[in-house]
């Protein structure tokens, strides 16, 4: 992924068999969630996966009208953490000049979501997977970290957290990726991390090894 101006997500991930485990092990989980949220994400270009990147259409579902996001990650550069560079674009009442699709080579205008997806069939991007589950959302500003409680069957797990910062650059994500290890440390959560992101756990469940 050649894009130089998008920005890098940094990201880890803990599993826990329950809430209570969750909010007992994260002392401040129940301070800092506060916007609950049904999603469904769909998977769009199988050789893209398998050689790193991901690819999708992403539908949260709030209490007013759904919004719809096109979204492209690059491969995982980190080493402990999971680092992506990002390019994500609001897709809900179409696009008129999308960065991903014209970084696909494809057109770069759409009507909306549907639309989106028949482009990236026309690339040769099917889709080839969907999942759907409910994320809470927070912030825990002492750690200047974005918090997420992830609820989805599929994902193998009762219960997943998500600690994540936003890099501008590749040497800030790669101190962010130490920063995060150090935090894991202090909440004694190594025995609970999950190296793999939710895309790879649904495709393995379903499928086998990725």
């Amino acid at each position: 992924m050649q894009d130089k101006t998008s920005p890098f997500e940094v990201e880890i991930r803990f599993a826990f068999d329950s809430l209570a485990e969750a909010r007992r092990k994260i002392p401040f989980l129940d301070g800092c969630l506060k916007e609950t949220k049904p999603w469904k994400s769909s998977l769009y270009g199988p050789e893209l996966f398998h050689f790193g990147s991901l690819l999708r259409i992403g539908t949260i579902f709030p209490e007013t009208n759904p919004i719809s996001y096109l979204c492209l990650k690059g491969p995982d550069a980190g080493r402990y953490a999971n680092i992506r560079r990002e390019m994500e674009e609001v897709i809900t009442n179409g696009v008129s000049n999308s960065a991903v699709l014209g970084y696909l080579g494809g057109t770069t205008g759409a009507a909306g979501p549907e639309e989106v997806s028949d482009e990236l069939e026309r690339l040769g991007h099917g889709k080839f997977m969907s999942f759907e589950g409910i994320d809470t959302f927070g912030r825990y500003e002492p750690y200047d970290i974005n918090v997420k409680q992830m609820e989805c069957p599929e994902l193998g797990y009762p219960v997943i957290i998500e600690f994540e910062k936003i890099a501008s650059s590749e040497e800030e994500a790669f101190q962010f990726e130490e920063d995060l290890q150090r935090i894991a440390g202090e909440l004694n959560l190594e025995d609970s991390r999950v190296h793999d992101e939710p895309p790879t756990l649904v495709y393995r469940a379903r499928f086998g090894k990725h």
